[in-house]
Protein backbone atom coordinates (compact mmCIF):
# COMPACT_ATOMS: atom_id res chain seq x y z
CA UNK A 1 0.00 0.00 0.00
CA UNK A 2 0.99 3.52 -1.41
CA UNK A 3 -0.33 6.56 0.10
CA UNK A 4 -0.68 8.86 -3.22
CA UNK A 5 -0.30 12.99 -2.28
CA UNK A 6 -0.86 15.43 -4.61
CA UNK A 7 2.90 15.32 -5.26
CA UNK A 8 3.87 12.04 -5.37
CA UNK A 9 4.66 10.12 -8.58
CA UNK A 10 2.50 7.65 -10.09
CA UNK A 11 2.51 3.86 -8.13
CA UNK A 12 4.86 1.28 -9.29
CA UNK A 13 3.46 -1.29 -11.59
CA UNK A 14 0.66 -3.73 -8.99
CA UNK A 15 0.58 -1.37 -6.13
CA UNK A 16 -2.48 -0.42 -4.42
CA UNK A 17 -2.73 2.79 -3.28
CA UNK A 18 -4.41 4.91 -0.47
CA UNK A 19 -5.24 8.33 -2.31
CA UNK A 20 -4.92 11.73 -0.32
CA UNK A 21 -8.40 14.10 0.08
CA UNK A 22 -8.20 16.44 -3.46
CA UNK A 23 -5.44 13.77 -5.78
CA UNK A 24 -7.45 12.12 -8.65
CA UNK A 25 -6.55 8.84 -9.17
CA UNK A 26 -3.68 7.52 -11.47
CA UNK A 27 -3.42 6.97 -14.56
CA UNK A 28 -2.02 4.40 -16.78
CA UNK A 29 -1.89 0.81 -15.59
CA UNK A 30 -4.64 0.21 -12.69
CA UNK A 31 -3.83 0.40 -9.42
CA UNK A 32 -6.65 -0.38 -6.70
CA UNK A 33 -7.55 2.58 -5.13
CA UNK A 34 -8.63 3.64 -2.06
CA UNK A 35 -9.91 6.65 -0.30
CA UNK A 36 -11.13 8.04 2.90
CA UNK A 37 -14.37 8.85 4.22
CA UNK A 38 -15.04 10.28 7.40
CA UNK A 39 -18.77 11.82 6.08
CA UNK A 40 -21.69 10.20 3.69
CA UNK A 41 -21.44 13.07 2.14
CA UNK A 42 -17.76 13.28 1.29
CA UNK A 43 -16.88 10.04 -0.29
CA UNK A 44 -14.18 10.24 -2.56
CA UNK A 45 -14.39 9.99 -6.47
CA UNK A 46 -12.79 7.38 -8.73
CA UNK A 47 -12.02 5.03 -5.97
CA UNK A 48 -12.24 1.01 -6.17
CA UNK A 49 -13.15 0.90 -1.79
CA UNK A 50 -13.61 3.42 0.92
CA UNK A 51 -12.27 3.96 4.52
CA UNK A 52 -14.35 4.63 6.86
CA UNK A 53 -13.05 5.79 9.74
CA UNK A 54 -12.65 5.98 12.64
CA UNK A 55 -15.20 2.67 13.30
CA UNK A 56 -14.45 2.77 16.73
CA UNK A 57 -11.82 4.25 19.27
CA UNK A 58 -8.08 3.85 17.06
CA UNK A 59 -6.02 1.80 19.28
CA UNK A 60 -2.76 2.68 17.66
CA UNK A 61 -2.62 6.53 18.00
CA UNK A 62 -4.98 9.18 19.75
CA UNK A 63 -8.66 9.97 18.60
CA UNK A 64 -9.13 12.66 16.06
CA UNK A 65 -12.56 12.37 14.93
CA UNK A 66 -15.46 10.06 17.64
CA UNK A 67 -15.94 7.10 16.49
CA UNK A 68 -18.73 5.81 14.27
CA UNK A 69 -19.66 2.83 15.17
CA UNK A 70 -22.08 0.46 13.36
CA UNK A 71 -24.87 3.46 13.01
CA UNK A 72 -22.79 5.97 11.69
CA UNK A 73 -20.73 3.40 9.49
CA UNK A 74 -24.37 2.25 8.12
CA UNK A 75 -24.69 6.02 6.87
CA UNK A 76 -22.13 5.14 4.01
CA UNK A 77 -23.39 1.85 2.54
CA UNK A 78 -25.35 3.67 -0.08
CA UNK A 79 -21.76 4.31 -1.69
CA UNK A 80 -21.07 3.03 -4.98
CA UNK A 81 -17.97 1.26 -3.59
CA UNK A 82 -17.29 -1.44 -0.94
CA UNK A 83 -17.20 0.52 2.79
CA UNK A 84 -14.35 -0.82 4.87
CA UNK A 85 -14.27 -0.45 8.59
CA UNK A 86 -10.86 1.25 9.96
CA UNK A 87 -10.05 2.72 13.90
CA UNK A 88 -10.33 0.68 16.20
CA UNK A 89 -10.64 -2.85 14.99
CA UNK A 90 -10.23 -5.13 17.39
CA UNK A 91 -12.10 -8.98 17.29
CA UNK A 92 -15.36 -7.74 18.88
CA UNK A 93 -15.22 -4.32 16.54
CA UNK A 94 -14.38 -6.42 13.20
CA UNK A 95 -17.83 -8.44 14.32
CA UNK A 96 -19.93 -5.44 15.03
CA UNK A 97 -18.65 -3.33 11.97
CA UNK A 98 -19.39 -6.29 9.49
CA UNK A 99 -22.57 -7.20 10.81
CA UNK A 100 -23.33 -3.62 10.51
CA UNK A 101 -22.84 -3.98 6.66
CA UNK A 102 -19.09 -3.23 6.04
CA UNK A 103 -17.25 -5.22 3.59
CA UNK A 104 -14.28 -5.35 5.00
CA UNK A 105 -12.29 -4.10 7.80
CA UNK A 106 -8.57 -2.30 8.21
CA UNK A 107 -6.60 -2.67 11.41
CA UNK A 108 -3.37 -1.20 12.15
CA UNK A 109 -3.01 -1.63 16.13
CA UNK A 110 -4.66 -5.39 16.37
CA UNK A 111 -2.60 -6.27 13.33
CA UNK A 112 1.28 -4.94 14.31
CA UNK A 113 0.73 -4.16 18.05
CA UNK A 114 -1.22 -6.45 19.70
CA UNK A 115 0.99 -9.70 18.77
CA UNK A 116 0.10 -13.15 16.84
CA UNK A 117 -2.67 -13.93 18.92
CA UNK A 118 -4.56 -10.82 18.72
CA UNK A 119 -4.19 -10.96 14.45
CA UNK A 120 -5.16 -14.66 15.00
CA UNK A 121 -8.32 -13.96 16.43
CA UNK A 122 -8.89 -10.83 14.38
CA UNK A 123 -8.53 -13.06 11.23
CA UNK A 124 -10.70 -15.82 12.93
CA UNK A 125 -13.55 -13.41 13.34
CA UNK A 126 -13.37 -11.92 10.17
CA UNK A 127 -13.41 -15.35 8.41
CA UNK A 128 -16.35 -16.93 10.62
CA UNK A 129 -18.46 -13.14 9.84
CA UNK A 130 -18.05 -14.42 6.16
CA UNK A 131 -18.53 -17.91 6.73
CA UNK A 132 -21.97 -17.22 8.30
CA UNK A 133 -22.96 -14.27 5.80
CA UNK A 134 -25.37 -15.01 3.58
CA UNK A 135 -24.37 -15.06 -0.23
CA UNK A 136 -25.53 -13.75 -3.58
Amino acid sequence: LLRLGPDDPPPPLGWSVHIADGVRRPTGDRPVVSGSAHHPERIPPEVDHILVAPFARPTSKPATAPPLGPAGLRAFLSAPVPVVALGGITPRTAASALQAGAQGVASIGTVFLKGASARQALLDTVRGDRTDRPTG
